[in-house]
Parts: C-alpha cells; structure tokens; sequence
C-alpha cells in the first residue's frame, strides 16, 4: 500500500496527545498555524530518512531526532543492542502532581516497491494535497506528533512527567524481546520512582 498522509492530521494529532497534558489551557493556547512550517520540517526530513526494515537503520532517525529534542533542553538516552539499529527515549520532568505519561512510536517502515509508486518513496513530495512517502502514515506522522508534544510541553508548564520512545522494528521477536529486557526495565525505572507517592488515606465511612 502507498504511503501518503494529509498534513493537518500531523498536527491534529500532535493536539490529541498534548490536549490533556497541558496545564490551564487558556492560558497556554497553541497557535498550530504557526507551528505548520517547523512541524512539516520535521515531518519530511524524517520521510526522507529511508529506515526500511529489513535491515531497519533506525538509528539515522534517532540521529535526526536526538539533537532536536537536546536542542530544547530534553534529556535523552539512547539504546542499541545493533548500532544500526538504535532506540531514542527521550525525558521531560513534571512537577509532580500528575502520574507520568509514556507516549510511544516506531521508526522503522516497510520496504517498498518501487515500481509500484508513481513519486520516490522517499522524496516526501507534496501533491495533490497530501504528502507522499514510505512511513507517512505509518509510523513517522506519530513519531512527528510525538516529537511536537515534548517540543511544546517543553516550552509550556507540564504537570505529568512525560516519557517517549522511539522503538526499533515491531515485527522483529528478537527486537521485541530485546526491548522488553533491556529498554524497558531502565525506562520503567524511572517512570516507577516518579509514580510511586505516599497512598491515600481511607475516608472515614458516612454515618
């Protein structure tokens, strides 16, 4: 199936993941049209990364991706069992009055057939109102979102602290082993020490 993705969607789901995380919204509107051009910047510069599994080569995106978020102040961490084949999380801490949140997305695309699309698979070219390209709509339009929602929570008051992940190839069980053992567990950490919290009192029954 070809790839192509309408853009507003690219930001309405950026909005998805950063309505409820936002503090005083009023407050704190977002203009998306002024976030159109750098969030399209990002959107085709991704496309344009060929991270087709197999072999995968994720770890040119999360190349792309990690000094954006560094840029903006965001902690990262990276983890490759195969060098070629990293994963990016990337860390913005609340202020502790709402559970933590983990948002997720995968870097990786399925391979292409190139005769069979009438654009370059990895040209991002915009046409007849979409734009065109391998990992459009699967995954990097949410890898994108994702990337916004760190990049805005950043720059606005965020109550939870927020977790993302870019992950290496869904399909592969080594991979999925992998990033249960080794991934996980660290990320997980650091998203228990930030849940755990003094338990709430028992209410005293009604007379």
């Amino acid at each position: 199936m070809l790839d192509r993705m309408k853009f507003p969607r690219v930001l309405t789901l950026a909005a998805c993941c950063l309505a409820p995380l936002i503090q005083a919204a009023e407050r704190h509107a977002v203009d998306w049209s002024k976030l159109e051009s750098e969030t399209m910047g990002y959107y085709i510069s991704l496309l344009r990364i060929d991270t087709s599994n197999p072999p995968g080569d994720e770890t040119k995106a999360v190349n792309y991706l990690k000094p954006i978020l560094e840029a903006a102040g965001i902690q990262t961490e990276v983890f490759a069992l195969d060098p070629k084949r990293a994963n990016l999380v990337a860390r913005i801490k609340g202020n502790g009055s709402k559970r933590p949140i983990i948002i997720m997305g995968h870097t990786d695309v399925v391979g292409t057939q190139r005769d069979k699309w009438p654009v370059d698979p990895f040209a991002a070219i915009r046409k007849d109102g979409y734009v065109w390209g391998r990992g459009a709509s699967d995954d990097k339009s949410h890898v994108v979102s994702s990337l916004m929602t760190m990049l805005l929570l950043k720059r606005r008051p965020a109550s939870a602290s927020v977790f993302w992940s870019t992950i290496i190839g869904k399909l592969s069980r080594l991979n999925t082993r992998w990033r249960r053992a080794a991934i996980f567990p660290r990320a997980m950490e650091r998203f228990a020490t930030l849940r755990s919290r003094p338990p709430k009192k028992a209410r005293a029954p009604r007379a």
